[in-house]
């Protein structure tokens, strides 16, 4: 498979290594199928908030991931989640504690 390494695309910064298989949701955020391979460049930020109601990812509490070089925000890390939740169902092997990283794909 495929190794890809992501930039953060305000100031190229190295974000992490991903295997390149990608669960989507909704139309613009995407969570690796895989443990991370290394992510060095992003760090959690704010307070964890819950999600919107009548979103699908509705009864989770969210974080902001950002780039840790210029805090640009990139996209969530789920802190918890219900049972039988998509974010649960989503949660990778081994990310107990960590959280399941959920990255915003723009184009700038």
């Amino acid at each position: 498979m495929d190794i890809v390494t992501c930039h953060c695309l305000k100031c190229q910064s190295e974000l992490g290594r991903f295997r390149n298989s990608w669960n989507g949701i909704g139309n613009t955020y995407f969570s690796p199928v895989h443990p991370p391979l290394s992510v060095n460049g992003v760090e959690s930020t704010g307070d964890i908030y819950e999600a919107a109601q009548g979103s699908q990812i509705e009864d989770s509490l969210l974080q902001d991931l950002a780039c840790a070089v210029c805090q640009h925000v990139l996209g969530l890390r789920c802190d918890s989640a219900p049972d039988s939740h998509l974010l649960q169902h989503l949660n990778l092997p081994g990310s107990e504690g960590s959280g399941l990283l959920i990255f915003y794909f723009e184009n700038l």
